[in-house]
């Protein structure tokens, strides 16, 4: 089996769940369970922003303990499993370290501020979307979008695009009327 194709066959094991009735896919969805990590019924059994978002801050701890399980259940393929573990969880840490620069409110109006910040975002992007070209990924119109639009948004949102983030699982939205001024608001950057 090829290698993009190894990591491909677990990652779609992990995330979309369609080997539901391998022993590692149960172990798997053990170990995500007892991080509170469930698929949501109504999300079309996916995962919903709060689990990723736990999958993506726990993932050291998350991706050890599937290693361990993968391992126990094919040992024939420690190499390949161990590999895989790594590349999945630093595909969870760079996403989080874009996600996280993306909801960030800026600290300051500077204009120098505010471009070397989105520098930095640019420069996490890319390398979030290597590391899905890596592990052989087809690029997705949303993965295109966060790459091709998200930090020109954030450029030229007023205080940057964590003001227009819907934050359902803090109990924060912001109304509609808001976003609308976000987005007439003239950019100075």
């Amino acid at each position: 089996m090829a290698e993009s194709s190894i990591v491909y066959t677990a990652w779609e094991t992990l995330l979309v769940g369609r080997i539901r009735q391998s022993s590692v896919y149960n172990g798997i969805e053990r170990i995500l369970k007892e991080h509170k990590i469930v698929r949501a019924s109504y999300h079309g059994g996916d995962f919903n922003g709060v689990n990723i978002i736990t999958l993506m801050q726990e993932s050291q701890d998350i991706m050890d303990e599937i290693k361990v399980e993968m391992v126990t259940q094919k040992p024939t393929m420690e190499v390949e499993i161990n590999k895989l573990c790594v590349e999945v969880r630093k595909a969870l840490v760079l996403w989080d370290d874009v996600f996280s620069k993306a909801n960030t409110k800026y600290e300051s109006t500077d204009a120098d501020w505010v471009k070397e910040y989105c520098d930095e975002a640019a420069k996490s992007v890319k390398l979030a979307m290597l590391q899905m070209r890596l592990m052989g990924f087809s690029i997705t119109p949303k993965l295109h979008g966060l790459e091709c639009h998200l930090v020109h948004q954030m450029r030229t949102v007023p205080g940057g695009i964590a003001m227009l983030i819907e934050h359902r699982s803090y109990g924060q939205r912001i109304p509609m009327k808001y976003k609308r001024n976000f987005m007439r608001a003239e950019s100075k950057y």
